[in-house]
């Protein structure tokens, strides 16, 4: 009987590797992983806007050339949910949005930068958003880049190196440097 059952789970295991859905630029609104990590995001954002967590706040700390605020919110179990670094200059901004989950994996990097067009002659402004998505062990399943609100790249397509430093910084590293 247990040969059975073994044989039964192992052949529901090995299909759903098989049929799970490469996530493209097609599916990627409608994918399961993707929609898991929004709903996190949601969660996470509602507690904020309800000042339901706790929020520690460092004035400056220097990243690539940025001086950035940084905020450490922690829910109410003292695990780290959201960490938020901003800089806001005269000709644009950077803010750097990281959420983990309750066992404080990263699940979601979202990078959104304003800077003035140098190539134009007029106050022309270029917005662009970086999408991060992570699985529940922090590895990348999916980026986007968006560019004045409109989707440009996705996947591996979209380099985020400049951004891998504080993105994969330990967030009890960042916390403890915030106090």
């Amino acid at each position: 009987m247990k040969k059975y059952i073994l044989l039964i789970v192992s052949f529901f295991l090995f299909s759903g590797l098989l049929f799970s859905q490469e996530i493209t630029k097609e599916n990627w609104l409608e994918d399961s992983y993707i929609n898991e990590v929004r709903e996190l995001y949601l969660y996470t954002e509602n507690h904020v806007t309800n000042n339901d967590f706790t929020v520690f706040t460092k004035n400056i700390i220097s990243y690539d050339g940025y001086d950035l605020n940084t905020n450490c919110y922690i829910d109410e179990n003292m695990v780290i949910r959201k960490i938020e670094y901003l800089e806001t200059r005269d000709d644009g901004f950077l803010k750097i949005s990281l959420y983990y989950d309750k066992d404080l994996a990263l699940r979601f990097v979202f990078i959104s930068t304003k800077e003035k067009a140098y190539e134009a002659d007029n106050n022309e402004v270029i917005l662009n958003d970086y999408r991060v998505y992570f699985d529940t062990k922090g590895e990348i399943i999916w980026k986007v880049l968006s560019r004045m609100n409109i989707y440009i790249l996705f996947g591996n397509d979209v380099d985020i190196s400049k951004f891998e430093e504080i993105i994969n910084k330990c967030p009890y590293e960042i916390f403890h440097d915030v106090n």
